[in-house]
């Protein structure tokens, strides 16, 4: 049964009740002329009144079919739908009111139809970005992890080198031994020769020793340096990567502020994101002053290496031109003194180069050990960073899948 249908029976029902309950009195209580003179009245008003029903009636029915009619179609996604009712009563109002939320719907679906189609461009350009930046961690990575097993492995062998040199001790002594036993059948020109001549001679070779040595040192610790430079290129690499991260970090969360509440999960993953390059800027930075200070260190070493090799030069031409004047009196006593000299020089030659090189390889060996420490650590930090990055990636993916879907949803309504 139609609307228009039930409104006229209830009109009807609220005019007939009245009407039979006058009919009722009219039959108790007038007279037959006048009861068929109010029924006259009653029945041209009954006829007017359904002519009046009627067109109230149809006036009420049309508006409410529009009415579901438009709401029929804006069930079905097609938000064009207007309703034309111009009526000054509560139809009107609620026509108006429809047609005003139709407009709003169709305003915010659009809105979100924008901010999706922007949502999954910047899902797109962040998987890319990320991808790269992992793929370009990881590589940062194996290049610090293969220079830290070369520090390590380099630590090993000047640690198996140390002991070595540390076992030459013992030999020293017996060496040592016999050239006193020597020393013990020369006679009082032998040990004026010895005081002179020999102590000469071992100083100059001494100076000559050290020398070569304190320039291989030198040579190391140059290349030491020039390592150390490479790795502090690694750093600048690793923290320029923490600052693009932490700078597409931002964006991301901007772009998901504009998604309002679908882009609050996004939001918190780019938060960590950021936070996550932060750490790795710092690991970086204290990796870096790590570096400086070493460099600080290897270039003072270098400095102190020249002065002592300007001061060596200077007192070599001294002990040249002392010898000069104690080889006249060293010629006499040269049978004797050939073997004590030649075994003293090696002794005080080997022992004088096994201090330096004992000392000079348990620097590089600290250093080392510094240097495959500070490695390990940004190889840790790498390998975290690496791990957000993927972590950034899937979340990337799983954001354009949902602004896909939600394209999907869009495209259900004609706007």
């Amino acid at each position: 049964m139609s609307i228009k249908m039930k409104l006229l029976i209830i009109l009807s029902i609220n005019f007939l009740i009245p009407i039979f309950t006058f009919g009722y009195y009219s039959f108790n209580y007038l007279s037959s002329a006048e009861v068929r003179t109010i029924f006259t009245i009653l029945g041209i008003m009954l006829v007017y009144a359904c002519i009046q029903n009627y067109f109230v009636i149809k006036s009420i029915a049309r508006p409410l079919r529009l009415t579901k009619g438009a709401m029929e179609k804006i069930a079905e996604g097609d938000l064009n739908t207007r309703l034309d009712i111009t009526q000054k009563n509560e139809l009107g109002d609620m026509a108006r009111s429809l047609n005003k939320m139709t407009a709003n719907i169709k305003e915010m679906i659009q809105k979100i139809d924008s901010a999706s189609t922007e949502l999954a461009v910047s899902a797109e350009s962040l998987t890319a970005v990320s991808e790269e930046t992992a793929a370009a961690s990881e590589g940062v990575s194996q290049a610090v992890q293969g220079i830290a097993a070369g520090s390590a492995h380099s630590a090993q062998e000047a640690d198996e080198a140390s002991r070595l040199i540390g076992s030459l001790s013992d030999q020293l002594a017996q060496v040592h031994s016999q050239a006193e036993n020597i020393s013990s059948f020369s006679s009082e020109a032998n040990k004026a020769s010895e005081t002179g001549l020999e102590k000469m001679r071992h100083l100059n070779d001494s100076f000559e020793a050290s020398s070569i040595s304190l320039s291989s040192v030198r040579d190391v610790v140059m290349d030491l340096d020039s390592k150390i430079r490479d790795i502090e290129q690694v750093i600048l690499s690793i923290n320029a990567i923490s600052e693009q991260t932490n700078l597409l970090a931002l964006n991301a969360s901007i772009e998901a502020a504009r998604a309002g509440e679908q882009g609050k999960g996004f939001a918190v993953v780019a938060e960590e994101v950021r936070k996550l390059a932060e750490q790795s800027a710092l690991a970086t930075d204290r990796v870096k002053g790590t570096i400086i200070s070493i460099q600080s260190q290897s270039k003072k070493a270098v400095e102190e290496m020249n002065k002592t090799k300007d001061s060596q030069t200077v007192q070599s031409k001294s002990v040249a031109e002392t010898l000069t004047s104690f080889e006249t009196i060293a010629s006499v006593f040269e049978k004797v003194s050939d073997s004590i000299i030649t075994i003293s020089k090696e002794v005080q030659q080997i022992n004088s180069s096994k201090n330096i090189v004992v000392e000079s390889i348990s620097g590089i060996t600290n250093m080392t050990k510094q240097s495959a420490a500070a490695c390990q650590e940004a190889g840790a930090s790498t390998e975290e960073q690496v791990k957000a990055f993927s972590s950034v990636t899937h979340t990337a993916e799983q954001l354009n899948e949902s602004s896909r879907e939600l394209k999907k949803l869009m495209n259900y309504f004609s706007i």
